[in-house]
């Protein structure tokens, strides 16, 4: 049996394609409201195939493929332009995006395609990913001139390991004002404008290397 597992926080829609999945007498499919009930649901158990909606409240997709920490396929099921996170999407290790206007049948042929080890992204975002360039040069002179002080460091560290800015004051001894304030600067110094970028950034760049 294929299990998989979406989250989506529309109850309706998110019943609906679980309703869909478990039509076919190979799928079975759990249903998530949040990325945060996701996380504590892959705790307990392993999936086959995570579908994701990327707007989520809290932890959105981005970031909850970025804490799945397992090799099996992930697929974006989003109803919205997501041309402008393509390159992040890709780097966090989808394997495709889903439009919610899809027809039930592409529905199932998307999932089976990624459960084969294909890609599966709609004709406009292939345009989009076939005409990109992740700027390899840009990203080597960035990476020489940033310099991240030691608590900025563990910042980052603790930003890539999911934790909360509560969690990170808790676990350095500082306020959350302060954390939010070094996450200003790491942001600034980083050019990007989210934790889930300065997460990927720093990837990128080798900034934090464990």
């Amino acid at each position: 049996m294929i299990n998989v597992l979406i989250v989506d926080d529309h109850p309706l829609l998110g019943e609906g394609t679980k309703r869909l999945i478990d039509s076919e007498p190979d799928m079975q499919a759990h249903f998530a409201l949040s990325g945060e009930e996701a996380l504590l649901i892959m705790q307990e158990r392993l999936f086959d195939l995570y579908v994701y909606d990327m707007h989520l409240p809290g932890i959105n997709g981005l970031e909850l493929a970025m804490q799945t920490a397992v090799e099996k396929p992930i697929l974006i099921y989003s109803g919205f332009d997501i041309t402008s996170d393509l390159k992040n999407l890709l780097q966090a290790g989808i394997v495709g995006v889903i439009e919610k206007t899809a027809s039930p049948r592409q529905l199932i042929r998307c999932l089976r395609s990624a459960l084969e080890g294909c890609s599966v992204f709609p004709t406009s975002l292939l345009h989009q990913l076939v005409s990109s360039q992740f700027e390899v040069e840009k990203l080597s002179e960035v990476s020489q001139k940033v310099m991240l002080t030691d608590k900025e460091c563990l910042i980052l560290e603790g930003v890539m390991a999911g934790r909360s800015n509560k969690e990170l004051a808790e676990a350095l001894f500082i306020s959350q004002r302060t954390v939010e304030y070094n996450l200003t600067g790491i942001f600034t110094k980083l050019g990007v404008h989210s934790r889930a970028e300065a997460a990927l950034a720093a990837k990128k760049l080798g900034l934090i290397t464990h």
